[in-house]
Formats: structure tokens, C-alpha cells, sequence
């Protein structure tokens, strides 16, 4: 007879709960596409995963990173982003997703009381 331990299910619904900051999200949705010389309104919270710092709470395990790694981009260059990975797509429009992440994701928690009120709650 062959011993099988149980298994545990992973918590992902406290992993994403940990990883998310939805008022953070739609703040990014009203800003304009992070492309240079791009007019769409239609914008998405795209997440950065490549280049990120090594203490970032990354994704893996079918998680995204944390939403304080998101950039705005209308939906024809979130697509382009995710089709030619994020390394070709930085290049080519000359900006750095990353360095703009952290910039957005400090200059919410600086200006709006929802980003102040988050940094209190999370530190």
C-alpha cells in the first residue's frame, strides 16, 4: 500500500488579497497611456513583471506581482506589451516600466487620501 500525504491548497485567496490594491488600480485607469505620444482613453492596469528590485513581491504560481507594480497603458499597447515581452516592448518605446511603477505607485499613496490611508494600513 503506498502512503500519498494530503495535500494542502495553497491559500491564493489571502496571496492575492496581500498582492492587491484595487483603489491603487483604478487610480492608474484614469491616467493617460504611459507611450509617449499615445491619446487612447482606454487604459488598462498593466502589471510589470521583468526587472523588478529582489525584494519586490513578485508573481509566480500563477500570481501576478503586487498591484504597486502596475503602469498605465491603453489596451492596443498592454497587448502589444504581454505579445512581445516586456524586455523588447521597454526597448522600443525607450522607458523604463519599472522606474514609472515605483514613481506612480509613490506619488498615489502622496496625493490621495486613499493612497495615504493605505500606507497607514500597510506600512
Amino acid at each position: 500500500m503506498n502512503f500519498i500525504p494530503k495535500v494542502r491548497p495553497r491559500p491564493i485567496k489571502r496571496a492575492k488579497a496581500i498582492r492587491q490594491a484595487p483603489a491603487f488600480r483604478r487610480w492608474v485607469k484614469k491616467l493617460q497611456c504611459s507611450i509617449k505620444g499615445c491619446q487612447s482613453a482606454d487604459i488598462d492596469p498593466a502589471h510589470v513583471r521583468y526587472g523588478l528590485p529582489p525584494d519586490a513581491l513578485k508573481g509566480g504560481g500563477s500570481l501576478k506581482p503586487h498591484d504597486c507594480w502596475v503602469i498605465p497603458l491603453c489596451r492596443s499597447h498592454h497587448e502589444e506589451q504581454h505579445h512581445h515581452g516586456e524586455q523588447t516592448f521597454a526597448a522600443k518605446h525607450k522607458f523604463s516600466p519599472v522606474a514609472l511603477a515605483h514613481q506612480l505607485w509613490n506619488e498615489w499613496q502622496r496625493t490621495t487620501e486613499t493612497g495615504q490611508k493605505w500606507r497607514r494600513e500597510h506600512g
